[in-house]
């Protein structure tokens, strides 16, 4: 439960780096950064992805829709099991 409890975070705050106000290479250098791969060390939770490489939103917006579909999907078997 609590590497499921690390992604959800994971994932919520990759979301709220896409909120920010600033460039999508400074968005892109925070989420593909060594600070946001640690906060999901040992979790056992493989994220595939399409890597676009056409631009940094690009990449960024990919990456991040198949983080947060994984982590919907947590979401809902934690509130499935209480």
């Amino acid at each position: 439960m609590k590497e499921i409890k690390k992604f959800i975070k994971y994932s919520d705050v990759i979301q709220d780096v896409i909120q920010r106000n600033i460039a999508w290479k400074a968005k892109y250098n925070i989420v593909f950064s060594e600070n946001m791969w640690s906060m999901i060390e040992g979790v056992d939770i493989d994220v595939h992805w399409f890597d676009p490489d056409t631009s940094y939103k690009e990449d960024v917006m990919s990456y991040a829709g198949a983080v947060k579909a994984i982590a919907d999907e947590l979401k809902e078997v934690i509130d499935e099991n209480g």
